[in-house]
């Protein structure tokens, strides 16, 4: 959604409407969204609007990450180097 391709974010801008839209048909009270960078705002846009537009009733829940899995991974962090691990969109 956020890309700086505008070809690729077009795309997943049409299919995560397309998929909240067939949420909204099957009734399904909540929406999981899981965030892969901090550079999300057209996802808020979209969503936001979508909601206005749509069903003020469906709930959109946002999964934010709140460990770094490749450097928790990694062998060189160690408790040495604990801020590391705090860098949560540094991936």
């Amino acid at each position: 959604m956020d890309s700086p391709d505008p070809i690729l974010a077009k795309k997943y801008h049409v299919q995560l409407l397309q998929e909240l839209d067939y949420a909204m048909y099957l009734a399904i009270p909540a929406v999981i969204i899981h965030l892969h960078s901090g550079n999300c705002e057209n996802l808020a846009r979209v969503l936001l609007k979508w909601l206005h537009a749509n069903n003020p009733h469906v709930m959109i829940w946002i999964q934010v990450p709140l460990l770094n899995k490749t450097a928790a991974m990694n062998e060189q962090c160690d408790e040495k180097n604990p801020e590391e691990l705090e860098t949560t969109w540094e991936w």
